[in-house]
């Protein structure tokens, strides 16, 4: 159409009409008698990828319950004869787990209907949020030292407060540094060289959170209400993470069909790649986060009496 509206200009407006009603129906045409061929090669393409996965599904059919497979071919019998909204069996549905934000929402409200006005809900918040600016900034290099700044006073503001909540004494035994706290170890080299001795690194500061402490400290310190909201939060944590890793993935794989594949240029390769880079980055960063509050659930669930 671009090429036949540049053409058209100069015509008059019934002239113009009819150029562009005869470029339509021829197009329209082309697309008629093309029809079969395109129509051909989809179906070949069809029946190879049938056969391809058909040893997939029937390996996966012969995994599940004979009573589910009966009942989904049921509604498939239905759905293929009534078609309309019955063919909505097809989409995908997904059950909403709680955010984190709802979490925090609920138990803070429970904590003020309690008349428990210790503000550990907030505490362990914050806690989460600092470990997250952990994970960030050990994926960053630019402002590197005043992004260490900004989280030192965060983290030593946050350790006064925790300090009230769980009171820990010369006692006190910790675990090691979770090893899902490492999301880069290689970014930030430039800072290190810098400060050698390593004590200007927040970012591998351990953090003052029940699942911290090592196994039996929970219960000689009488922090099990502390343990089960610091539970509850990071199942939130973990769902939001999923979520992130699950958006990031499907973007990552659009990209791949969409730029990638469609690029034509050294330029448009460039900035796919690009594209493709930032959402891995993205997705690198959730499953940090994931699998760090996963190990975390794993410590708190060590003690029974902690859910």
């Amino acid at each position: 159409m671009d090429e036949v509206a540049g053409l058209a200009q100069a015509m008059s407006t019934a002239h113009h009409q009819e150029v562009l009603d005869e470029y339509m129906n021829d197009s329209n045409w082309r697309k008629v008698i093309r029809m079969a061929d395109s129509l051909c090669k989809k179906w070949s393409r069809a029946k190879q990828g049938l056969s391809e996965t058909m040893p997939a599904f029937e390996q996966l059919t012969e995994c599940l319950e004979p009573s589910l497979v009966q009942e989904w071919t049921a509604q498939e019998r239905v759905a293929m004869e009534n078609r309309g909204d019955h063919l909505k069996i097809y989409e995908a549905t997904l059950d909403k787990l709680p955010t984190l934000a709802d979490i925090r929402l609920r138990l803070s409200e429970a904590e003020v209907r309690y008349g428990n006005l210790s503000g550990s809900v907030s505490a362990l918040m914050e806690g989460l949020t600092i470990e997250r600016s952990q994970l960030l900034l050990q994926s960053h290099r630019n402002e590197l030292l005043e992004r260490r700044r900004k989280l030192e006073a965060r983290i030593a503001a946050y350790e006064q407060r925790m300090a009230v909540i769980i009171k820990p004494d010369d006692d006190t035994k910790w675990l090691a540094q979770d090893p899902h706290m490492d999301f880069d170890s290689d970014t930030s080299e430039d800072a290190l060289e810098s400060h050698p001795d390593g004590w200007f690194t927040p970012e591998h500061d351990r953090i003052t959170l029940p699942s911290a402490l090592a196994p039996g400290e929970i219960e000689r310190l009488s922090l099990k209400s502390i343990a089960m909201i610091e539970a509850e939060l990071r199942k939130g944590q973990v769902t939001d993470a999923l979520e992130g890793l699950r958006l990031a993935l499907g973007e990552k794989s659009l990209c791949f069909r969409t730029e990638v594949r469609n690029a034509d240029s050294q330029r448009t390769t460039h900035r796919a790649w690009d594209n493709v880079h930032k959402l891995d980055a993205e997705a690198r960063k959730c499953r940090a986060t994931y699998r760090h509050a996963w190990s975390a659930l794993e410590r708190l669930s060590n003690d029974p009496d902690t859910w």
